[in-house]
């Protein structure tokens, strides 16, 4: 027994003496990126190969990273240039210059109604192929894109989950319109991603606004591409203003089946909270505020901090050591009452493969993401199967189904500039750093002195129960050698339930006995699209590539508002409507329109140098009156690689 006991306590002064060393082995390396032209690269991505750990180069491509020992390797990484890992053995500084990457540029990829070279390209865009890692760590689609496209920008406006996110293509380009780019998943055109539903409590209520693609699983991507100029979003017509951001699901490969599973775990602090005013500090502030004689905070020698109010205030001044004319407070950090640490756990499975003749892709994925103030969060299951026939030798079929089913609570309330009636954040920053005693009398006339962080957490739900369901196919037909026609189809259907409940302990709940905001959303929208395509060489290295077709789009939106007050009981909640002695059914707001489109686009590539692309698209909307339909937008671009020109 005491050889075991010796041996511990070897191991155990081991240990200590090795953490010193541990951290010693810490190397702090920098270093400059730079291209062929020795110009400094912004934005390159720097990360120690097999660790989470990395950086990026600011805007004159320097770097600073810290590596745990002299054997790691650092990964240099920018779209359009070749990756290089570079040891960093003794050295701490490493500068290093990328190299184009030229087989990139014969890559096919994703653009309007097609495919294309991407030296072929002549608009701005961007291609993003996901990183398996990175999707299996992302909860939503908009945190998949931060940081990985120039000119994208996504902004977050509430932190809580569920939340939707403003993208943004080379700015904003209206001040009162909706900003947000055009989503096309699986050659769908989405319903526009800055329309939600109107808050039941009326126009000057504000509520969270909840994120649109959700229901996108980022492990079922595959690729994205985001058109961002006038040349390349064109073709997209009137919905192409603010940019394209085209999606293309996962597909099948000939093979044996594949089962690919992913569990990811993370837990969620609130950082950086603010250095708020402690009990001793806040009574000093409001004291000095008072009028003389009126004091209310009287601090002891003890600690207690006695607090005193109405009439007690004389009584207490000639008696200060009755405990009936006084309550001694206790110190409330509103913050750390308000957060807490919250787990999150993701999960996603995905079987595919298939003969030559079919191919499959089925997913499947579930999250419950938990949210750092107490009872938010979101739990959703989704499920997708994309399928790939070749139904003849000329005949290629591509089917995808997708759906998902979600729950959001978001009871933090959304009016962060309403005071303290209007969300829990503000309660946080602007409550006195104590609960008010029970028997003050301000209680009963002031009820934003009643509302606390308990009060927010306790008697308000803001819960949406969402239903998405879509699907597309792809008929392709290749008529010959040159020429083929696409017939596509698809649509999406979206059922959101939201209600919003304020409870006797909230201004708003108790001005009106209690109130029940309850909002129905459904939206469709359909699309059928008829394509040729042309792809033909002229002359010995001049390809001409032309498509035309024709489109239709239907869209609909229905939103249904009631309002319940006065109720008799209160423990149902969200689902007691029929408890509520007045109830109020807002007129419905219904948006439906149709669009109907043609369009056409030539690309001509000479020489692999010379590059030529332009197109036209009609618009005709249901929105306006007869004879003031349609509208025309047209757009050319030329580009000339030089790099190909013999010297």
């Amino acid at each position: 027994m005491k050889k075991n006991l010796f041996n511990v306590f070897l191991v155990c002064v081991f240990c200590v003496a090795a953490i010193p060393d541990m951290f010693a082995q810490q190397i702090k390396v920098t270093g400059k990126v730079t291209d062929s032209t020795n110009e400094g690269m912004p934005g390159v991505n720097v990360q120690v190969k097999g660790t989470a750990t990395g950086t990026i180069t600011d805007f004159d491509g320097n770097y600073s990273i810290d590596v745990p020992d002299s054997k790691s390797t650092l990964v240099f990484s920018f779209i359009g240039y070749v990756t290089q890992q570079v040891p960093v053995g003794g050295k701490k500084v490493l500068n290093v210059q990328l190299k184009d990457d030229t087989q990139t540029l014969d890559e096919v990829v994703v653009v309007a109604y097609g495919t294309a070279r991407k030296s072929d390209l002549t608009g701005a865009t961007a291609s993003l192929r996901p990183d398996a890692n990175d999707a299996s760590k992302t909860a939503s689609f908009n945190n998949l894109l931060q940081g990985k496209v120039a000119g994208l920008n996504v902004t977050s406006s509430m932190a809580a989950p569920g939340a939707a996110s403003s993208v943004t293509i080379r700015g904003a380009n209206s001040l009162r319109g909706d900003n947000q780019p055009l989503y096309v998943i699986d050659n769908v055109p989405q319903s526009s991603t800055g329309e939600f539903a109107e808050s039941a409590m009326g126009g000057g209520d504000f509520q969270i606004a909840q994120d649109p693609l959700s229901a996108l699983n980022p492990a079922d991507i595959e690729d994205i591409t985001v058109l961002k100029d006038a040349s390349a979003t064109a073709i997209y017509g009137s919905r192409g203003a603010n940019g394209v951001i085209i999606i293309t699901t996962k597909k099948g490969k000939a093979g044996k089946a594949k089962v690919n599973v992913t569990a990811n775990f993370t837990i969620a602090d609130a950082r950086n909270l603010h250095n708020m005013l402690n009990l001793e500090q806040y009574a000093a502030y409001a004291n000095m505020k008072a009028n003389a004689g009126e004091e209310k905070y009287y601090p002891q020698a003890n600690g207690e901090m006695h607090y005193v109010y109405g009439e007690n205030l004389d009584k207490y001044k000639k008696d200060p050591t009755n405990p009936e004319y006084y309550r001694v407070l206790s110190y409330k950090n509103w913050q750390k009452e308000a957060y807490s640490s919250a787990f999150s756990q993701v999960y996603s499975v995905s079987v595919s493969g298939g003969s030559d003749a079919m191919t499959y892709y089925v997913s499947g994925g579930f999250k419950d993401i938990k949210g750092i103030v107490s009872n938010t969060g979101i739990k959703q299951g989704d499920l997708r199967a994309n399928l790939t026939a070749n139904l003849s030798k000329s005949v290629t079929m591509a089917l995808a189904l997708n759906g998902s089913i979600k729950q959001n609570d978001m009871m933090t309330g959304g009016n962060t500039t309403g005071g303290i009636a209007g969300s829990l954040a503000r309660t946080v920053l602007d409550t006195a750093p104590y609960e008010i005693p029970a028997d003050d009398p301000t209680l009963q006339t002031d009820m934003d002195a009643k509302t606390t962080v308990y009060s927010w957490r306790d008697d308000y739900d803001d819960i949406t129960d969402d239903k998405s369901f879509g699907g597309s196919l792809d008929l392709k037909w290749n008529i010959c050698k040159y020429l083929s026609y696409n017939l596509r189809a698809g649509g999406n259907v979206n059922i959101n339930e939201r209600a919003r409940w304020y409870g006797m302990q909230l201004t708003i709940g108790a001005n009106d006995q209690g109130v029940l905001a309850m909002a129905n959303l459904n939206k469709t929208n359909y699309n059928i699209e008829n394509l040729l395509n042309l792809n033909i060489d002229l002359a010995k290295g001049i390809h001409l590539g032309a498509t035309a077709g024709v489109t239709y789009d239907g869209h609909t939106f229905l939103n249904k508002n009631v309002k319940g007050t006065r109720f008799s009981n209160f423990d149902l909640r969200t689902k007691g409507l029929h408890l509520a002695s007045v109830k109020t059914h807002e007129q419905p707001t219904q948006k439906d329109y149709q669009l109907l489109s043609y369009l056409g686009r030539i690309n001509l590539s000479a020489y692999d140098k010379y590059l030529l692309t332009a197109s036209v698209r009609a618009d005709g909307s249901s929105k306006f009156k007869r004879g003031n339909r349609w509208s025309y937008f047209p757009s050319f671009s030329l580009a000339w690689r030089m790099e190909q020109e013999e010297l």
